[in-house]
């Protein structure tokens, strides 16, 4: 009787994660083989980063990445063919520049929130844009 209890609460945990699940998963990694950053022609710096981006659903989607915080004019994301739209079960990895002024930066870091939305649905992630001291 223990053995089926502990079955039927594992399932019902189970179900419940299943179900409350996002549709779609959005994960931001810094660009592998790239410096943390580069210098631009207009003395603004630039972060290259990738996300990867999975349809989980069955139906096709439309994905749009945007920054959550700071809301700062200062700061220019840029996402080639944002919006992206991806087939159902397709997973793409897609980069990103992030263009920033100097004077953001404290000891040569600072955190941003990044965020993808697909409808009503929407995931954040923090990320560290980086810098000179």
């Amino acid at each position: 009787i223990a053995y089926a209890l502990l079955l039927t609460v594992f399932l019902g945990i189970f179900g419940t994660a299943l179900h409350h699940r996002l549709p779609f998963e959005a994960d931001f990694m810094r660009a592998p083989g790239v410096l943390p950053y580069a210098l631009l022609p207009d003395g603004r710096l630039s972060n290259q980063l990738n996300v990867q981006l999975a349809n989980k659903s069955d139906l096709a989607k439309t994905f749009h990445t945007q920054l959550a915080s700071p809301l700062n004019a200062s700061i220019e994301l840029i996402m080639p063919g944002d919006p992206l739209t991806l087939a159902p079960r397709e997973l793409r990895r897609v980069p990103i520049f992030i263009n920033f002024p100097k004077d953001i930066l404290k000891n040569g870091r600072t955190d941003i929130v990044l965020q993808v939305t697909s409808g009503e649905l929407s995931s954040t992630q923090s990320f560290v844009l980086m810098g000179p001291d």
